[in-house]
């Protein structure tokens, strides 16, 4: 008879001298095996299976190998593949200041900095930092106004007297730009001058006109610095006088 569940069975023979045989089987059913397992390797790593066989790809293998009983044992494993990073950012800072890397490294020059990190899953993560230092600028203007005049700084601020001012705005890159400018304040002059001439006579005026009769004469110039210069001439005509005389002498005498 043939039998496939587990029990005990009972097998009466008789021997070949004709007397009875018995024989009792303790049938045990060993059960095949199946186990599932979940796996997972970083891109690039390499998993041995159960069965030595090397895999670097996800997907499902089944491996079939024998109990110590001489039954199957199917070995179902799931590989699970886990990104590698790798990833640039490009950064810039003014001079002076500083940066911290992702990997906590603080630093100030320019330069390619590399920082190794693993990811949540155990695997690599490799960023790459190019970072650019940007200058902070200081500028020198010398400038003049003439007195009265408004000078407008870079920061839009109007000035009126001589001095020094130093402005700081912000450049393209977001660094400080800081503008440091003279201020000289040229004078603007005013005068008047009173000048008498003899009738018949001329006088040139200091913008180079010539006048002759009295009165006030306003000359309109430029110092060297190109601010007003207003020259005032109050002009005075004296007379030139003519006197009739009459005398006498005796002869011989003189006058």
């Amino acid at each position: 008879n043939s039998v496939s569940d587990v029990g005990t069975y009972v097998s009466e023979l008789l021997t070949s001298t004709g007397c009875d045989s018995t024989i009792t089987t303790e049938l045990t059913v060993n059960l095949n095996v199946l186990i599932q397992v979940n796996e997972s390797i970083c891109a690039g790593e390499i998993f041995l299976l159960p069965d030595g066989t090397p895999v670097t790809t996800a997907d499902v293998y089944s491996t079939t190998l024998t109990t110590s009983n001489g039954c199957d044992s199917t070995i179902v494993t799931t590989i699970t593949i886990n990104p590698v990073y790798s990833s640039t950012e490009n950064i810039a800072i003014c001079s002076g200041s500083s940066y911290l890397l992702p990997n906590g490294n603080s630093v100030s020059d320019a330069g390619t900095y590399i920082s190794e990190l693993l990811s949540v899953l155990g695997c690599d993560s490799i960023i790459t930092t190019e970072l650019t230092v940007n200058p902070v600028i200081t500028t020198q203007v010398s400038a003049s106004i003439c007195d009265g005049e408004t000078y407008i700084l870079p920061d839009g601020t109007p000035v009126t007297t001589g001095d020094v001012y130093s402005i700081t705005l912000s450049t393209s890159s977001d660094c400080d730009s800081t503008i440091v400018t003279t201020l000289t304040v040229h004078p603007v002059y005013s005068s008047t001058e009173y000048i008498a001439i003899c009738s018949g006579s001329s006088y040139s005026l200091p913008n180079g006109n010539s006048v002759s009769a009295p009165g006030t004469y306003i000359s309109s110039l430029l110092t060297i610095y190109g601010c007003d210069s207003v020259i005032t001439t109050e002009l005075t005509v004296n007379p030139v006088i003519t006197n009739q005389m009459s005398a006498s002498i005796c002869d011989g005498g003189s006058y």
